[in-house]
């Protein structure tokens, strides 16, 4: 699995305040930016759920057919 850019900037001692600067924004805003990284976690995490549930519903169906 891919490093986030969080993992990869303590891995190279890149800090918050460094990126900030950097990007002439407050640190507050560079935070919640790089929180898209948790975002992209949680939203990829939400298809898995639905794709599986779906799957189990279709599964559920078709044995219903089956004895129905």
């Amino acid at each position: 699995m891919s490093m986030t850019v969080r993992q990869l900037m303590k891995k190279s001692g890149v800090t918050l305040k460094d990126v900030a600067s950097d990007a002439e924004l407050p640190i507050p805003v560079v935070c919640r930016v790089l929180n898209d990284d948790l975002v992209q976690r949680v939203k990829d995490s939400a298809m898995e759920l639905i794709v599986n549930r779906s799957r189990e519903n279709a599964d559920l169906a078709a044995s219903m057919g089956e004895h129905g």
